[in-house]
């Protein structure tokens, strides 16, 4: 689904009253999900006159942890006139004062506020956005259950992220784990799969660039370049495209008065061994180890083209790791294609020699 159609969904869901119902944003890990909240959505719950309440339910394995959690949301409104606030804390001692002095120092919040004292507070200008679906320890039913108090009982918006394949492919629990599609209907009312286009999505990753002015201009100007590379690996996980951006940033200035060539041949071969380092192809151990990566070109393509079709045996033929690497990078790409050993070794070991690159 594109971007601008969740958009527009989630913002008719914003302004409708009395919402019996989430919304769950779909997709798989490292996509972005968490990014696009805080980036675009987050701009249109405010707009919207909501306060984001961001709550990651990675490890969360009770409901009174979770309390805990949406308790210390309300802390910095302890001094601001909320009577729904004053009232639900006052049920709790003499006064404002004393029940601030107790939140904030003893280390179990919730034996002041649990269950129901949590549900009275004034959700209305809020929407809660539960992050990391999967990694939740509370079991889906139950979790399921406590959200339906906000959602179906409080009208309180609420957007949830997920990556719905791995709750259903949990080893744990599996029978919750199968018949998630219909637990999920008791607070989700919609589904948006976010599987979002790199193209449109690369400026955004870059602004956190825009100081750094020349580095930034630099990265508008290499993007179609970019993009087509990491598009050809199919690529749906943004924090490659993250730690190669920031392993860029490190070369750059090796790089920025070099030929056009030289510079296309920096931004692949980083690209290339960031995925490999990334995707567990290649660790920190490789860093001195540069295997076959510095002896390809289209004469080795050939060499090896020819042995395989002078082998006359009939024996089903199993590619070696250099030719499986080839198949995956340079098919398409061998001209623009050069080992530089500084930015392998930078990107495996976290090390760059400048002088050594800069010989490269």
């Amino acid at each position: 689904m594109k971007t601008a159609h969740i958009e527009k969904i989630i913002e008719k869901y914003l302004k409708k009253e009395k919402t019996q119902s989430a919304i769950l944003v779909n997709g798989v890990w490292g996509s972005g999900k968490t990014f696009y909240l805080k980036s675009q959505l987050k701009e249109i719950i405010k707009n919207n006159n909501l306060e984001v309440m961001y709550i990651s339910l990675n490890g969360i394995s009770s409901i009174e942890n979770l309390e805990h959690k949406l308790f210390l949301h309300f802390i910095p409104k302890l001094g601001e006139n909320q009577n729904d606030l004053v009232k639900s804390i006052t049920n709790i001692s003499t006064n404002i004062a004393n029940a601030t002095t107790k939140l904030l120092f003893r280390t179990e919040a919730t034996d002041l506020l649990k269950g129901s004292t949590v549900k009275s507070f004034n959700f209305k200008k809020y929407c809660i956005c539960l992050d990391d679906l999967e990694r939740c320890k509370i079991p889906i039913d139950e979790l399921i259950g406590y959200l339906s108090e906000f959602t179906e009982h409080k009208h309180t918006k609420c957007i949830i992220l997920a990556d719905e394949e791995k709750i259903k492919k949990q080893k744990s629990n599996k029978q919750l784990a199968h018949k998630y599609d219909e637990i999920k209907e008791k607070v989700i009312s919609r589904v948006l799969n976010y599987d979002p286009e790199l193209l449109d999505i690369f400026p955004k990753l870059i602004e956190k660039y825009k100081s750094k002015r020349i580095f930034y201009k630099f990265l508008n100007e290499s993007q179609t370049f970019i993009v087509a590379v990491f598009k050809e690996q199919k690529l749906k996980n943004l924090r490659n495209i993250i730690f190669y951006l920031d392993i860029l940033e490190a070369v750059y200035p090796n790089i920025k008065n070099a030929d056009h060539k030289y510079i296309e041949e920096v931004l692949l071969s980083t690209a290339i061994f960031s995925l490999e380092f990334k995707n567990g192809n290649l660790t920190s151990k490789d860093s001195n180890d540069f295997k076959e990566f510095g002896n390809f070109n289209k004469d080795w393509f050939s060499r090896i083209a020819s042995n395989f079709l002078n082998d006359k045996s009939d024996k089903p033929r199993k590619k070696s790791n250099p030719e499986l690497f080839y198949d995956r990078y340079l098919t398409n790409r061998i001209d623009q294609y050069f080992f530089y050993p500084s930015i392998y070794k930078f990107v495996l070991s976290g090390y760059l020699d400048n002088k050594k690159l800069k010989k490269n």
